[in-house]
């Protein structure tokens, strides 16, 4: 099938009240659509939003080598594997990301199955977590209730930032004014030392916590203790970037936190399948990217057995103010992701 145009469009704005991690705060979030048109009025789209400072290329870089990639993507591979393989050349993730994520959905749309069917059909819906961004008390535990009257059932907190001894009494705080339904998930972004890992497993015992991602820096991955017994394993995630295939071999490492933003449509896939091989669980999630980039990383995780996947990190998020406003049929169901009944990314609206 011939392409028949390819445009490309800048998106994003001011996010109102930023966004964060335990290192950096974002105060705006800007992307690029990518739109393919095929004759019969088919069409698919992709997003590349590079998170400044955490992914390793730029906007304008993307821009740049998606402008000078584009004009040799004159046909639709007939596979996912083709597909991989024509988009493999691309030096960017992100860039790679937007022209995988436009060429699986344009596929998708030829055959009538969505994005997600063309590597295996979901069999039901997948429970997602959700990010809490505030700080304080009062104003942290109205955005947690709000989080869980929409269906949530486990919620993330970014912890080293500041104070470790503040972080642990505001978990604590959430976990005795939502009950013991509610699970939670810690995120350091690397900034403990083993040391502070080790004691924060230890005072945090009685909440009950699925996951202690990124905990210390990567030298000192290989001096955290195995969890053994422990409810909160540890999980790697921008870790995986230098140290995935020693992240594989790690007996104490329970789980791979995949940003398709920053490995790629097939990149992620491809590390969760190895994953998955050596008995690590998988949570897909974002980079505070935009809805076509949330939508495209629904599918992927909708792609994957649901027995190897926890919660996904696949929550409406602040950043998506910044974007335009499109409805993800994905998130329709209060808080799961749910397989489309649309071909494609099932996005609305998105083409004008």
């Amino acid at each position: 099938m011939q392409i028949l145009s390819a445009q490309l469009r800048p998106i994003g704005g001011a996010v109102s009240r930023g966004v964060r991690n335990a290192r950096k705060r974002w105060a705006e979030r800007e992307g690029i659509l990518l739109l393919l048109e095929a004759p019969g009025g088919l069409r698919g789209v992709g997003e590349a939003s590079p998170l400044p400072g955490y992914s390793a290329e730029d906007l304008p870089a993307v821009l740049d080598e998606l402008r000078s990639f584009l004009p040799s993507v004159r046909y639709l591979p007939p596979t996912p594997g083709e597909i991989e393989a024509l988009c493999a050349p691309l030096r960017s993730p992100s860039a790679r990301f937007a022209l995988e994520t436009a060429l699986l959905g344009l596929l998708a749309c030829s055959l009538r199955t969505s994005l997600h069917g063309l590597f295996q059909p979901a069999a039901g819906p997948l429970p997602r977590s959700g990010l809490l961004q505030e700080t304080h008390l009062d104003a942290l535990l109205e955005e947690a209730t709000i989080k869980v009257e929409r269906g949530l059932c486990c919620l993330k907190l970014k912890i080293g930032a500041s104070s470790l001894d503040r972080d642990i009494e505001l978990l604590h705080a959430l976990h005795q004014a939502l009950g013991p339904a509610i699970t939670f998930r810690l995120d350091a972004n690397g900034t403990l030392s083993p040391q502070q890992a080790a004691s924060l497993l230890q005072r945090i015992a009685a909440v009950p916590v699925d996951l202690i991602e990124e905990p210390v820096a990567p030298s000192d991955w290989g001096l955290l203790a195995p969890p053994g017994s422990s409810r909160a394993p540890w999980a790697a995630d921008e870790s995986l970037l230098s140290l995935a295939d020693a992240h594989l071999a790690r007996p104490g490492l329970d789980a791979f936190v995949l940003k398709p933003a920053i490995l790629g449509f097939f990149g992620a896939l491809r590390l969760a399948t190895r994953a998955i091989e050596h008995r690590k669980r998988i949570v897909i999630t974002h980079l505070f990217d935009g809805p076509i980039a949330l939508a495209a990383a629904c599918e992927l995780a909708l792609s994957l057995p649901a027995e190897h996947l926890l919660p996904c990190g696949l929550d409406l998020h602040d950043a998506l103010h910044a974007f335009p406003r499109i409805f993800l049929p994905q998130l329709a169901v209060p808080g799961f992701l749910v397989p489309l009944l649309e071909p494609g990314l099932g996005l609305r609206g998105v083409h004008r």
